[in-house]
């Protein structure tokens, strides 16, 4: 997975969030992933505007629209 942030999104530190957020995101939805596709994901720069949840909710619905992700949410386990 490559992600290309074009400098009209923001400044180097609006920038870098947005990579740390989507990284964390891509982590979280790795596990269901349909194996044998490269990846690449341009960001706009409208997207500086969403917060974290705007964000996961944008990038759930680019896999779930491309059907490139399997199976429903992601469930964190509960620690016991």
């Amino acid at each position: 997975m490559g992600f290309s942030i074009n400098k009209k999104v923001g400044k180097a530190v609006v920038r870098n969030l947005i990579k740390r957020r989507l990284r964390h995101l891509y982590g979280e939805i790795y596990p269901r992933l349909r194996p044998g596709y490269d990846l690449v994901l341009v960001v706009k720069d409208n997207v500086s505007g969403l917060d974290f949840r705007g964000m996961q909710s944008a990038f759930e619905h680019i896999f779930r629209v491309s059907k490139l992700a399997r199976g429903g949410k992601h469930r964190e386990k509960s620690g016991a």
